[in-house]
């Protein structure tokens, strides 16, 4: 009788080895201080929002929706003077490119005439339907020392009457020549929306990415390798 209780629970005992988890010791990186910072585009107030938004109605646009309203060959003698259509980009393909060309041109630290440089975008964020369109807009921003500023839910139909666009614009890009027209936005928008900062970016051009890299000990499961069973040859 003593003999089976034995081999049963020798068996028990068995059983439960071959339900644990072998483990083994591991040493898991730790970043303290990996540099980075949240990629976000500046918290501007509402008020300031809509503030920039009434300006842009009333005083910035006004002269570019007169410049639409144009035939061809007027917008061609006006062009002598105004190029709006370089000075005021509205597409969002052709205000990425303009914009990742700056960027080439500031890391490049190529000297060149900067009146022709963005200096700020104006996103209506809240009226955009894919958000994925609005991610890279803080990185880009940062490289091409461009001011990001966000405007306020409905700011798309008013801006696409203010330019007198049919279709909605959801990015309103302005170079320094057009801007600096017009003291009062370019003062507040220098004064009251701070620039993007992207952590990593800042500790680029400061040559300052020492991280603190310590280790955790801890365990992870031993997971042995399945061998697949020979095919059986007809």
């Amino acid at each position: 009788m003593s003999l089976n209780i034995d081999t049963k629970q020798k068996k028990v005992n068995s059983s439960l080895k071959a339900q644990e988890v072998q483990k083994k010791s591991v040493f898991k990186p730790h970043l303290t201080n990996p540099n980075t910072r949240k990629n976000a585009s500046p918290k501007i107030d509402l008020k300031l929002q809509t503030d920039l938004l009434q300006a842009l109605e009333t005083t910035i646009l006004p002269p570019v929706k007169q410049y639409n309203q144009l035939t061809q060959e007027e917008k061609k003698v006006f062009s002598e003077s105004n190029n709006y259509e370089s000075d005021v980009l509205t597409g969002f393909n052709s205000i990425m490119k303009a914009l990742e060309a700056q960027v080439q041109s500031k890391l490049k630290k190529k000297i060149e005439n900067e009146s022709n440089d963005i200096t700020m975008l104006f996103v209506c964020k809240s009226d955009v339907s894919c958000r994925l369109l609005c991610l890279h807009l803080p990185t880009l921003c940062a490289l091409a020392k461009v001011k990001l500023v966000t405007l306020p839910k409905g700011s798309s139909k008013r801006l696409s009457s203010a330019v007198g666009k049919k279709n909605e614009l959801q990015f309103l890009a302005l170079r320094r020549r057009f801007i600096e027209k017009d003291a009062f936005i370019s003062s507040v928008v220098n004064s009251s929306v701070d620039d993007v900062s992207v952590g990593f970016l800042d500790n680029i051009e400061r040559q300052q990415l020492n991280m603190n890299v310590k280790f955790v000990l801890t365990e992870m499961p031993i997971v042995g390798r399945t061998r697949k069973p020979d095919k059986q040859q007809d």
